[in-house]
């Protein structure tokens, strides 16, 4: 691929929507909470665990004393039953169950850390066992990933396993107060805990990463002394097995939503949107957003008004059929922080913030993380005109922040300290925020706070801008960027590695070109606090192609535990990409490692080499086997276009426009729509929209599961 692209202002109109996030969440509401099977009737067995089959559209209850499931229509009617117990001897208590997508059958913890799997025809067998040290109290599969997701009581954790039960990540639950979890469920890529801790049972929404979204308090609101187990249906209703009470309670309008910061404040800036609907039937979209004390600021038809009187407008219809729906507000008249949520069901969205005199824009996740502790690691200050940070309540409760403003060295250069109200936020420039600090050429921003919150930082210059969304620290051993490039003009690719343990960070960077051959490996001790920044036109100068072209390829990092004696240090880092071109003006901040995933979706397509604008992709296979990538194109209305097969062999990356080989091919020409991915094996995708003189690259995002 050659340099540089902008977008000019003919052309916004077509490409300001590019990528959609995941999931959008928030607050949790109740209402029509309603008992669907009560034990005094059916006679039933002590409940243990409850899922719901897509397929058949029932549900499936796993009960002790002797271990049975029984299938449950929405009625409240038993319509079969199966015996676990006479075929397995020693399952008389099952202890949870799941609904597996990928083979169609039911998953059984039993105890004893074996997981069993019943087929539709009632045969059971032992689909795998689990680590010494993990025992299975309630159980789910990640409607993406097809990981197994496992709640250990006794260990107060949720445990993520690969299908062959080995250990992939661990959610420690203690300080969050949820000791003795007993079912698991997923709404969206989100976790659903049940709790029974005697008098305190609880039902508690967590990220992905174990961060708190909202706990319902199951006792009071619900009336459940004892959730054994729990289920989400369709993302419409959750459904709840009380073991002391006997019956299975039902509740309906879990959709929590996600504000997205808009709005810079300056003049001639607007947002537009994207919100793609992976369902097969028509879903309502409501739009509103919140002022910095958070006053609501409610969208209606075309157009809102906000408490002031003041107005802002929508462009385009968004209460459309399946499709991608593209959207432009504009005039707003002050920062606020926006919401983008589906009232049937979940949708995919993305903002895009532009300003008319720097003809830019840039992608605004809809699904910034929460998080007490997160972490900015795009630059502070740079060759930047301005840089304003927004860090979002989007809790009912007053919540404490603190910010620091910390150099390239973990030195402390400037702190804010206060409290947002509830959906407030802390909005301004960076400057403004700590006027006491030094402008810094690089460093980061560090938030705390007493509820989880989200942060984003927008920095714009002359000519680009680009948004940073705030990260929580990972213990991940091994790191891939699917996509770097660095240039003899001054195109480059930095990494941005942040320590956050009191102990200092070994990592290991290797470099190798786009067919997986190995360029460069370096070793390198980042200290305790410190950012460290490592430039791929630097590491690779002796490498470098002539001028107009770019050295291309992907990167791989793998942290280094430090052990001392007997004693041995997990590396906490945070991570960051930062993509600029020949006048060394950054234009992309990404997170190094994008979500990797079988089901990816980019919902915006703009490949029109008439209007100037191509569509760039990038796929690379971090795995150690063969992938089949099957690439799928959808107009505006949700037809197929077009699709193609490739196969990526293990560490290959394959890049190119959209309209090249070995994508669609020459004819291909569509603005408007989205492009699906779908592989054997997780992969990791980048999309690269193309202009004049600028570019932007986003991640590709795991799809929400298609729903009728």
């Amino acid at each position: 691929m050659r340099k540089r692209w902008l977008i000019s202002r003919q052309t916004l109109a077509c490409i300001f929507i590019l990528l959609a996030s995941s999931f959008t969440q928030g607050e949790i509401q109740i209402s029509k909470v309603r008992t669907l099977v009560d034990w005094k009737a059916v006679g039933l067995g002590s409940p243990e665990g409850l899922t719901y089959n897509t397929k058949t559209q029932t549900l499936f209850l796993a009960t002790k004393s002797p271990g049975t499931v029984h299938e449950i229509s929405f009625g409240g009617r038993v319509l079969r039953s199966y015996p676990v117990w006479e075929s397995i001897p020693d399952a008389d208590r099952l202890e949870g169950i799941a609904y597996d997508h990928v083979t169609g059958n039911l998953l059984l913890a039993k105890g004893d850390r074996e997981i069993l799997s019943l087929d539709p025809a009632g045969v059971v067998s032992l689909f795998f066992r689990t680590s010494s040290n993990v025992d299975a109290d309630g159980i789910a599969v990640h409607p993406v990933t097809g990981n197994i997701f496992l709640a250990d009581d006794d260990g107060q954790r949720i445990c993520e396993v690969d299908r062959t039960g080995q250990i992939l990540n661990r959610i420690e639950l203690t300080e969050l107060g949820l000791l003795e979890p007993q079912g698991v469920a997923f709404w969206g890529t989100y976790l659903l805990v049940a709790d029974d801790r005697d008098s305190t049972s609880s039902l508690t929404l967590l990220t992905p990463e174990g961060v708190r979204v909202q706990t319902i308090d199951a006792v009071s609101q619900l009336g459940l002394i004892d959730p054994d187990g729990v289920v989400t249906i369709d993302q419409k209703e959750v459904c709840v097995a009380d073991d002391d009470g006997k019956r299975i309670v039902c509740f309906s309008d879990l959709l929590p939503s996600v504000p997205v910061p808009f709005s810079a404040g300056l003049e001639d800036t607007f947002v537009g949107f994207a919100a793609l609907n992976r369902g097969l039937t028509p879903n309502p979209i409501n739009v509103s957003g919140y002022n910095r004390e958070g006053h609501l600021v409610t969208f209606e038809q075309m157009e809102a008004v906000d408490p002031g009187g003041q107005m802002a407008k929508l462009t385009t219809e968004v209460f459309v059929s399946p499709s991608t729906v593209n959207g432009l507000l504009h005039e707003a008249v002050e920062p606020l922080t926006l919401s983008l949520k589906g009232q049937l069901g979940p949708i995919q969205g993305f903002f895009m913030i532009g300003d008319e005199s720097r003809t830019r824009l840039d992608g605004i996740g809809a699904t910034g993380q929460f998080g007490r502790e997160l972490y900015l690691t795009g630059t502070t200050k740079g060759q930047a005109e301005q840089t304003f940070l927004w860090v979002n309540n989007d809790n009912r409760e007053t919540t404490q922040v603190t910010v620091n403003l910390n150099s390239l060295e973990g030195q402390r250069i400037g702190s804010w300290t206060g409290t947002l109200r509830p959906n407030g936020s802390l909005m301004g420039l960076t400057e403004t925020i700590f006027p006491d600090g030094d402008p810094l050429q690089e460093g980061y921003l560090s938030i705390t706070a007493s509820r989880p919150v989200q942060a984003f930082q927008l920095t714009m210059s002359a000519a680009t801008a680009e948004m940073l969304s705030g990260q929580i620290p990972s213990t991940r051993r091994n790191w891939y960027c699917p996509y770097f490039f660095a240039g003899s003009n001054g195109e480059n690719t930095a990494v941005r590695l942040l320590n956050v343990k009191n102990s200092k960070a070994v990592v290991t960077l290797t470099a190798f070109d786009r067919d997986g051959v190995l360029l460069r490996e370096t070793e390198l001790e980042v200290p305790p606090g410190a950012l460290h920044v490592v430039k791929m036109n630097e590491l690779l100068s002796d490498l470098l192609p002539g001028s107009g072209d770019l050295l291309v390829g992907f990167v791989r990092l793998r942290s280094w535990n430090i052990v001392s004696g007997i004693f041995e240090t997990n590396s906490l880092m945070v991570s960051t990409v930062t993509y600029t071109g020949t006048d060394g003006e950054t234009q992309t901040v990404l997170p190094f490692q994008p979500q990797t995933a079988v089901d990816l979706v980019i919902p915006h397509i703009a490949q029109s080499p008439a209007s100037g604008i191509s569509q760039g992709l990038a796929l690379f296979n971090a795995g150690s086997t063969l992938v089949e990538v099957e690439l799928e194109a959808f107009d505006p209305r949700g037809q197929l276009i077009t699709s193609r097969i490739i196969e990526l062999a293990p560490k290959q990356q394959v890049l190119g426009l959209l309209n090249e080989a070995p994508f669609f091919g020459p004819s291909f020409e569509q603005i408007g729509g989205s492009l699906e991915v779908h592989s054997t094996e997780n992969v990791l995708v980048e999309s690269i929209m193309v202009g004049a003189e600028s570019f932007t690259l986003l991640e590709g995002q795991p799809a929400v599961p298609r729903t009728e």
